[in-house]
This record gives C-alpha cells, sequence and structure tokens, in this order.
C-alpha cells in the first residue's frame, strides 16, 4: 500500500466503512514517490503521501501486519 495508488485506495476504502487488512513485505519507503530512498529529502509528493500514509496507520479499522509477504 505504501504507493500512492495504495494509499489512496486504502483511504477511501476506510472511508466506505471497510476494515484493512494490510501487508507490508517493505517497512521503509520505496516506490516512485519514495524514489530518493529513507535517506534523501522527500520530494512534495513524498511528503503529501507521507502524511496521508500516518493517518491512515491511526485508523481502528486497518491492522497493520509489517514484514509480511502474500505469496
Amino acid at each position: 500500500v505504501s504507493s500512492a495508488a495504495g494509499i489512496a485506495a486504502a483511504r477511501r476504502l476506510l472511508a466506505a466503512g471497510r476494515t484493512l487488512i494490510w501487508v507490508d513485505n517493505q517497512a521503509q519507503p520505496g516506490g516512485q514517490i519514495w524514489r530518493g530512498g529513507p535517506s534523501s529529502q522527500p520530494s512534495t509528493l513524498a511528503q503529501r503521501w507521507g502524511k496521508e500514509l500516518q493517518a491512515l496507520l491511526l485508523h481502528p479499522r486497518l491492522k497493520l501486519l509489517p514484514q509480511h509477504a502474500v505469496v
């Protein structure tokens, strides 16, 4: 979910009253919007979606399973 599309989809599902299980095999930022890596200065887009991501993580109907993968 740590892509912009995944964050937007999670936000919409939670707003619609759905419960979400988020399986994340990479705890660090990665992908297109995070392109510089965790140690670089984040872009404006990455900062915006990072704030959205932090807000999602506090949602009561979101269950986060970090360091897991679906195979």
